[in-house]
């Protein structure tokens, strides 16, 4: 994702709040990891699945 903070305005692509999304992802699985260390406005995040938490159905 672009990062809002460093992003510049621009037509097409939109900048993200790094916080707001990590909040969010976190509201959806426990296991959330982020990168931002390899490009100045860029920032992956990484989302587990929580399989403890789902149910198994037959």
């Amino acid at each position: 994702m672009l990062d809002k903070r460093t992003f510049p305005l621009h037509d097409l692509l939109v900048g993200h709040d790094r916080d707001e999304v990590l909040v969010y992802c976190r509201a959806l699985s426990s296991q959330v990891e982020w990168f931002g260390d390899y490009l100045q406005d860029d920032f992956t995040v990484f989302m587990y699945r929580n399989f403890a938490d789902e149910q198994i159905t037959v």
